[in-house]
């Protein structure tokens, strides 16, 4: 084989692992981000150092170019080896986080639904409070218009009883009038019953005084019809036993008349009317 051919071939070898290279490292960067860029000044300058400490001192021109291009062909073949398995393990432990936030997630997402299910239900109960207090705010609207209607009929027949009252004051006081009217009358009426009263009294006590008169008197009468009957009895004695002591008419004879006109002017005394002072001492 020719070197020539041979070199040219080992230096498109070379540029196409560094074209792999390179584009393993965009996607990587992309990947991973602009932290995990590799700096290429930094690697070029330690592969040059690494190659030409390799390349035997002894060798042609053409050697050295030869061995270059594999050396560098290899450490580029194993740049982008590590590149792919740093990746991937960093893409392992990635997507092993990712799983992990996958599950947080889904914990996260099954608590989101279960909070969304309860917030749910809560804007059921808002709605339904919500309906329950603008029912109530029409009821009490429909209510404040009644208080309202109800206040102005009140107030209507507050006025029409203020009117009520004034005529039944000026009625009272009519009637009060006539109250002290009847009243004026009644004391008059008092005093002339108190008047009659007294006539009537003074009556009572009149004919009392009377009745007790007459009943001293007929108990006077009675006295003396006893006493009438009392000396009428003496009398007949008397001239019984003037009859019978005819003959001894002496000393006796000449006292028998004036015995005789003492009992009967006692006996007129007694029949005739009661004097003033006995009267007197009767009323006493």
């Amino acid at each position: 084989m020719d070197t020539r051919f041979f070199g040219e071939l080992l230096a498109e070898v070379y540029r196409k692992n560094c074209d792999i290279h390179s584009c393993i490292s965009e996607h990587v960067s992309k990947i991973r981000g602009q932290k995990h860029q590799l700096n290429p000044s930094n690697d070029y300058k330690v592969e040059k150092q690494e190659v030409e400490a390799l390349i035997p001192k002894g060798a042609t021109e053409l050697t050295k170019q030869q061995i270059r291009y594999l050396l560098q062909t290899r450490l580029t073949a194993d740049k982008s080896m590590r590149l792919l398995l740093s990746t991937f393990s960093s893409l392992r432990e990635e997507l092993m986080h990712m799983s992990d936030d996958l599950r947080r997630l889904e914990s996260e997402k099954e608590s989101l639904e279960r909070d969304l299910t309860f917030k749910a239900d809560q804007a059921k109960q808002y709605d339904s409070l919500l309906e329950a207090v603008r029912e109530n705010n029409r009821q009490l609207q429909t209510s404040l218009k009644e208080a309202s209607s109800a206040q102005r009929s009140l107030e209507s027949q507050l006025m029409s009883s203020r009117s009520t009252d004034s005529n039944r004051e000026f009625k009272l006081k009519e009637l009060e009038g006539r109250m002290r009217a009847m009243e004026k009358e009644n004391e008059m009426l008092r005093q002339k019953l108190a008047g009659q009263s007294s006539n009537a009294t003074l009556q009572i006590k009149t004919e009392e005084l009377s009745r007790q008169y007459n009943e001293q008197l007929s108990t006077m009468r009675q006295e003396k019809d006893l006493e009438i009957q009392n000396l009428r009895a003496q009398i007949t004695k008397i001239q019984s036993e003037f009859s019978s002591s005819h003959s001894k008419l002496s000393s006796t004879e000449r006292s028998l008349p004036l015995k005789i006109s003492e009992l009967l002017s006692m006996l007129e005394q007694t029949a005739g009317p009661p004097s003033p002072d006995r009267k007197r001492r009767s009323r006493g």
